[in-house]
């Protein structure tokens, strides 16, 4: 999927700029599908989920974070949702 730009696609659609709540809720609902299936290939295999570090590396996950304070309370909890079951936040103590 990375491969045929489907990641570029999604990733566009999430900027919290962006008036349009329908685009950013198919971005996000795609983001996740796709997040959903590189956890299971990186289950499977035993490795680190690599669509999220390709994610990372896109700045889409900071898209991401940042449409946790968009003023769509749908939007807001979407992008919520996706952070927390699939960004792990390291700790630095």
């Amino acid at each position: 999927m990375v491969k045929l730009g489907i990641l570029d696609c999604l990733g566009t659609l999430v900027k919290e700029e962006d008036e349009n709540a329908d685009m950013i809720k198919i971005g996000l609902e795609g983001l996740e599908n796709m997040l959903r299936q590189g956890k299971e290939i990186a289950s499977q295999e035993g490795t680190e989920n690599l669509l999220l570090i390709e994610m990372e590396s896109k700045g889409v996950i900071t898209r991401i974070e940042k449409l946790q304070e968009h003023k769509n309370s749908d939007i807001y909890e979407k992008a919520l949702a996706i952070i927390e079951e699939h960004y792990v936040l390291e700790d630095f103590f």
